[in-house]
């Protein structure tokens, strides 16, 4: 009788020990099958956001310094080199995921949308300047264009039809045209499209 007793207390523990292990098992199952078969989409429009809200952030403060009509080289080159830097950072951020590497695993419309915001908000920070201060620009952009041209062949890279997407949407905006890229010095960017 006593013996009985201490099978099925042992019996018990046992099933609710192996219960209680083979959950966390099929749960970290889970996780990794979500994580073979996610799209790389959220991954990289979080890295291209950071450059997005850097920008953002800057062009109040871009406006408020030319506003002011004593805006110094120095001062519009500080801020553009944060851009520089946020895309510099971004685009090293998008080399862990390699050339051609993703697949279907992205969807290069979100990509390029993205894309085309900062793009678009990059040419309304230095048009602010060139038309409150023309020929202030003139350096400034040496470092951005190539940083800009980086980002965008880097993309192209990791998703092969998306500098032609991308086109196809700034084609769509009103302004940004291979003659507003090249007067604002994007020599390297606009030889990357065919306007």
């Amino acid at each position: 009788m006593h013996f009985s007793r201490i099978v099925s207390f042992f019996a018990f523990f046992l099933t609710l020990g192996t219960v209680t292990l083979a959950s966390p098992a099929l749960a970290g199952f889970e996780v990794v099958k979500r994580t073979e078969s996610n799209d790389n989409t959220d991954s990289i429009k979080e890295i291209l956001s950071t450059v997005e809200s850097v920008v953002e952030e800057l062009l109040p403060e871009i406006q408020s310094i030319v506003g002011q009509k004593n805006a110094t080289l120095g001062e519009i080159d500080a801020l553009v080199q944060e851009v520089v830097k946020s895309i510099s950072d971004a685009h090293v951020a998008l080399l862990v995921f390699g050339t051609g590497s993703l697949g279907d695993s992205v969807n290069t419309t979100e990509i390029a949308l993205v894309a085309e915001k900062i793009i678009a908000d990059v040419v309304k920070f230095l048009e602010i300047v060139d038309s409150t201060l023309p020929g202030l620009l003139a350096g400034t952009t040496t470092s951005l264009d190539p940083a800009l041209a980086g980002l965008l062949n880097e993309l192209n890279g990791v998703m092969p039809d998306f500098l032609s997407l991308l086109k196809q949407l700034l084609d769509s905006l009103d302004g940004i045209t291979s003659g507003t890229l090249s007067r604002l010095s994007f020599v390297l960017v606009t030889g990357l499209f065919i306007f």
